[in-house]
C-alpha cells in the first residue's frame, strides 16, 4: 500500500516537518485575524536521487527536502502628511503658512511673531 502524503509528512524526522507546518500556520492565522488580510502557507517537497546515486530496483532511495514558506499579510500604517521645503526635506509643518497655535514644546521668542504686538479692535467696530 502507498504511503499516503500526510502520513509521509508526519513520519518525516519524527514529526519536525508536520511540527513546522503547524507553527508556520498558526503565524498565518494569527497574522490574518489582525490585518483582515489573506496570507498563506506553501509546502514544497522536492524528491531527487541520492547524491551520484541513480533510483533503480537495487537502490529505490531517494532524498526528500521540504520547505515551508510563509506568506503574511501586511498590515497597513496609518497615512501621513509632509511637506517639502526648498532643500527638499520633509517636514511636519507647511513651511509657506504662518502658524496658527503655538506648539507646547515652543518657549516664548521662539516664534518670530512673538514680537509683535496685538491691538485689540476699536469698539464699535465690528
Amino acid at each position: 500500500m502507498a504511503v499516503m502524503f500526510l502520513d509521509l509528512v508526519r513520519q518525516t524526522r519524527k514529526g519536525a516537518i508536520s511540527e513546522a507546518l503547524n507553527e508556520a500556520l498558526a503565524k498565518v492565522n494569527e497574522a490574518v485575524n489582525v490585518t483582515g488580510k489573506p496570507g498563506s502557507v506553501t509546502l514544497t517537497l522536492t524528491v531527487a536521487p541520492q547524491k551520484g546515486q541513480r533510483v533503480d530496483a537495487t537502490n529505490p532511495a531517494v532524498d526528500l527536502k521540504f520547505a515551508i514558506k510563509s506568506k503574511l499579510p501586511i498590515e497597513e500604517l496609518p497615512q501621513g502628511i509632509a511637506f517639502l521645503t526648498g532643500d527638499n526635506d520633509l517636514v511636519r509643518n507647511d513651511p509657506d503658512q504662518q502658524q496658527m497655535f503655538r506648539d507646547a514644546s515652543d518657549k516664548p521668542g521662539d516664534r518670530r511673531d512673538d514680537n509683535v504686538a496685538y491691538t485689540p479692535p476699536a469698539r464699535g467696530a465690528g
